[in-house]
């Protein structure tokens, strides 16, 4: 036997949580039974030629040093003068500011730069060369 003193809002409640579940179960039918012209059987592949890929140039190496800029032989260039058709792969010493860097970038905005960490032995070659 219901009694009249039943809450109204359990009533509310259990009829959103039937209609949740058969939302979820239409959601799994859908997701399920796709029609067969949105699955393809087969998958073609096209073929791309040598000359549609674009060449990889060797990176430029510049080693960002508080002493200066160095090439890959540890001679000190201007960073102004190198190709902005080839990356450059920036080198830079732990002790340089991050702000450094971004104005660095900044400057030489038409250079593709990758920044990189500078090794241990590259930075003792640096300093060893300036003494």
């Amino acid at each position: 036997m219901i009694s009249d003193d039943a809450n109204p809002l359990a009533e509310v409640a259990f009829a959103l949580a039937m209609a949740f579940f058969s939302l979820m179960v239409l959601m799994l039918f859908a997701i399920v039974h796709q029609p067969e012209a949105a699955a393809p059987d087969t998958m073609s592949l096209a073929a791309t030629s040598d000359a549609e890929q674009p060449e990889q140039t060797e990176p430029q190496i510049l080693f960002f040093h508080p002493d200066g800029y160095f090439n890959e032989q540890l001679v000190m260039i201007n960073p102004d003068n190198l190709d902005p058709a080839r990356p450059v792969v920036l080198a830079v010493q732990d002790s340089i500011s991050m702000s450094d860097v971004m104005a660095f970038k900044q400057s030489h905005t038409t250079l593709d730069i990758q920044i990189s960490a500078l090794p241990a032995d590259l930075d003792a070659a640096i300093i060893a060369k300036r003494n």
